[in-house]
């Protein structure tokens, strides 16, 4: 079974080349010239377009580590230092009891604020949220008590809210920096598959471009040979000789051409043959007006004819036959 199934995979195989070199013998001899530089340019198109297509895709990879990543995770540790510095300026406007400084905490966490929309971290934007509103409302309190000794430590909800806010920036900055090395990865990925590619390319555009010249040059050596040879056949005077035309380029034109005219010659050689054998009620019809050979053969014919009936005659015994000469030489 394997074996008849290499058979009919090699019979395919061999089918299709046939037909390949049967589609290239129909092309003109100016298709087949310039199939091989059009092969050849697609494929430089195709390796071009490859190329470009993957420049772009790793700009954009590199243009989202430069413009996103990168910056998303220098601004996850800044918010880890802001968020310090916040809830120490709240400790410290409790400390000091001074309600003023407040307004300082509210700047800080405006700047954490912006940081944090800058780095794409809405969700630790707003878990800060929560929990500076509780945290500024327990520090106004405790100032307005006099509590300057209490911290926001002491307050489990505070503990809490603060831990999932930092559980949060160290998320989001471990995600950043796998999203860094995924992007890296997929750069050389990419960069990999254009030489991969344009490799695949060459090398099919190679194979192919050997093929389609050894198919080119059969089928332009080929007729031009099959000429050479019926060529050599009617210089010995081989009026015979048969033409195999395959092609329909101008050689193969051509070929039909000389197998008209090796036609003609033998229809000529068969009438000088007829007349060679006394038979001179030969018909020879010119195949144009501009035939001189067909013509002169015609004329030679009824030359021909016209000295028999002279013949007869005389043979018949009438000598007042009148025979008038053709030129001087005649």
């Amino acid at each position: 079974t394997s074996h008849a199934q290499d058979l009919a995979g090699e019979r395919r195989t061999v089918s299709a080349i046939a037909l390949w070199r049967n589609r290239i013998e129909q092309l003109g001899f100016r298709e087949k010239l310039g199939l091989i530089p059009s092969v050849a340019a697609v494929a430089l198109t195709a390796i071009l377009l490859l190329n470009v297509g993957t420049g772009l895709l790793t700009d954009l990879r590199q243009h989202a580590i430069e413009n996103d990543y990168y910056p998303a995770v220098s601004a996850s540790r800044d918010l880890q230092a802001e968020l310090r510095t916040v809830q120490r300026a709240l400790q410290d406007a409790v400390t000091t009891g001074d309600g003023g400084a407040l307004a300082t905490a509210d700047s800080l966490r405006n700047v954490f604020g912006r940081t944090a929309r800058a780095a794409r971290a809405l969700p630790v934007d707003s878990a800060m949220g929560m929990y500076y509103a509780r945290a500024r409302s327990v520090s106004a309190y405790m100032i307005r008590n006099g509590k300057r000794d209490g911290e926001l430590r002491s307050f489990p909800d505070l503990t809490e809210r603060y831990g999932a806010i930092r559980n949060g920036l160290e998320t989001t900055r471990e995600q950043n920096e796998v999203a860094i090395a995924s992007a890296f990865r997929t750069t050389r990925w990419i960069r990999r598959a254009a030489w991969a590619g344009s490799a695949v390319v060459i090398g099919v555009c190679i194979l192919l471009l050997g093929h389609l010249s050894r198919l080119v040059s059969i089928s332009i050596t080929e007729p031009v040979q099959e000429a050479a040879r019926v060529a050599a056949r009617l210089a010995e005077g081989d009026v015979t000789v048969r033409i195999g035309v395959t092609s329909q380029d101008e050689i193969g034109a051509l070929l039909r051409s000389m197998q008209r005219m090796v036609i003609y010659l033998e229809e000529m050689a068969a009438h000088a043959a007829s007349l060679a054998q006394g038979d001179v009620t030969v018909e020879v019809t010119p195949r144009a007006a501009h035939d001189a050979f067909g013509i002169a053969f015609q004329q030679m014919v009824q030359y021909l004819g016209d000295m028999s009936r002279v013949a007869d005659r005389i043979a018949d015994g009438d000598l007042t036959v009148r025979v008038q000469p053709r030129t001087e030489r005649d």
